[in-house]
């Protein structure tokens, strides 16, 4: 489904009106699909459950 997968954190950012401050991305090199999520702050548990939600999206949307 996957080949290599690369994971990207573009920081610091301008504050949101929701206050987010950081992009994590993931990106397919097989395919080129980037996905992208807006964070708040940058802890392992932020950071963990962000990327999960962008690879069970990866998913879906390959299916």
């Amino acid at each position: 489904m996957f080949g290599t997968i690369g994971i990207d954190l573009i920081d610091p950012l301008p504050k949101t009106k929701k206050s987010n401050r950081f992009i994590v991305l993931a990106t397919d090199y097989a395919s080129s699909w980037v996905e992208g999520k807006a964070i708040k702050k940058k802890s392992a548990k932020v950071l963990l459950t962000s990327l999960l939600k962008i690879f069970l999206l990866m998913v879906h949307q390959l299916i």
